[in-house]
């Protein structure tokens, strides 16, 4: 007498010797079982037919939903996982929505790259889209700094030439003008010389194209020279009006022409015009009424200035440098007790460096650090001007 059914076949096997299909489904039916005119050989899949090649005791066989399958191997993802994915990829079972899978690396993208190669995290292998690129350095950019021979122009223009930008020394004196385009070669940049007087209108414009004959493009503009009697207090009724004009002409008129000359190339490489003003132009010094006077009117011309430009993407700042130069040490000599004023209303009890203090905050108004900055002056005077 035949054993139960029951206790030898699983319920799919039951259902098929009464002569129902063994599986559910027309393809798992022709898998499983010979058709016609076909021989009855296993399929690529565990069916039936493969069931009645091998039947295994009650205690081995699988419980619950797709027992009549079989037994299997388990699915390993590492061989084909290493084959589309870096050494470095650590799988993941995160998924992206359907709309995002492609920005998140390709069509349905289960993997993320962690760069893990060395102790910086970087590692030249990746997925197609880079999931974080490091900014490229900021390129070379061509700034030209008037009264660069000495003092504060030097410094901005050794400041310059550190980020390894191409420097203009424009200046009258031509030996002391190639020294420093030389210090700046020396600490990395590319320092150039021009012959400019300020005082002089037309040389002002004629420098500004020299450069544009040499450069293809100019990012930065510098108006750092100021006369040669800004340092010396005089009472008003004793200033003669020639120097009151050579004032006009340095800080002002000069100005103007360098603007003019240069605004379409500024407007091109969306540069920035530079003024070095003062504290005085805040405030007011005693004696020293023309010099107070051009600063301030800086000031002003050049916050009118960045609201005209800044339409076309030109910035225009001001810097109200407080430093140790030979115009104040001269300024010093001159009034000893200068010095312990000056000194003695600085909260850092200190002059400034003319290429780490005010150079360097020179440079980041020239860079595209400060895209976002204009119609700004910025007090680099040790917090000696309260007015700001």
């Amino acid at each position: 007498m035949d054993p139960p059914l029951r206790s030898a076949l699983s319920p799919l096997e039951l259902r098929a010797r009464r002569g129902g299909p063994a599986l559910f489904g027309r393809r798992r039916d022709r898998r499983g079982q010979p058709g016609p005119g076909r021989a009855g050989r296993p399929g690529p899949h565990a069916g039936v037919g493969d069931r009645r090649r091998r039947i295994l005791p009650r205690s081995l066989r699988r419980r619950g939903r797709g027992a009549a399958r079989g037994t299997r191997e388990p699915r390993h993802d590492s061989d084909w996982t290493r084959r589309r994915e870096p050494d470095c990829a650590i799988p993941t079972t995160r998924r992206f929505p359907r709309h995002d899978r492609e920005s998140r690396g390709g069509r349905g993208s289960q993997f993320l790259v962690r760069r893990r190669c060395g102790p910086d995290r970087s590692c030249s292998v990746g997925r197609r889209r880079s999931i974080a690129l490091k900014s490229s350095p900021e390129e070379s950019k061509v700034v030209v700094v008037t009264g660069a021979t000495g003092g504060v122009g030097r410094g901005i223009a050794l400041a310059c030439g550190e980020a390894g930008w191409h420097v203009w020394i424009a200046a009258r004196r031509e030996k002391e003008g190639r020294e420093v385009a030389a210090e700046v070669d020396a600490v990395g940049g590319r320092g150039h010389f021009v012959s400019c007087d300020v005082g002089d209108i037309g040389s002002a414009t004629a420098a500004i194209e020299t450069i544009l004959g040499h450069e293809e493009r100019l990012d930065g503009v510098v108006h750092n020279a100021t006369s040669g009697l800004s340092p010396v207090p005089v009472s008003l009724a004793d200033v003669p009006l020639a120097d009151f004009q050579d004032h006009v002409n340095v800080a002002l008129r000069a100005l103007d022409s360098l603007a003019r000359a240069s605004f379409e190339a500024l407007k091109a490489s969306q540069g920035s015009l530079l003024l070095m003003t003062s504290e005085a132009g805040f405030e007011g010094k005693a004696k020293l009424s023309p010099y107070a006077g051009v600063k301030g009117a800086q000031r002003g011309f050049a916050r009118a200035l960045a609201r005209e430009w800044g339409r076309d993407g030109v910035r225009v700042n001001s810097i109200a440098p407080l430093a140790s130069t030979p115009a104040m040490e001269r300024a010093f000599e001159m009034d000893p007790a200068m010095a312990d004023r000056v000194l003695g209303r600085n909260p850092l009890r200190r002059l400034g460096d003319s290429t780490e203090d005010i150079g360097r905050a020179a440079r980041f108004l020239l860079s595209d650090d400060a895209r976002y900055v204009t119609g700004h002056t910025l007090m680099v005077d040790g917090g000696s001007c309260p007015a700001v």
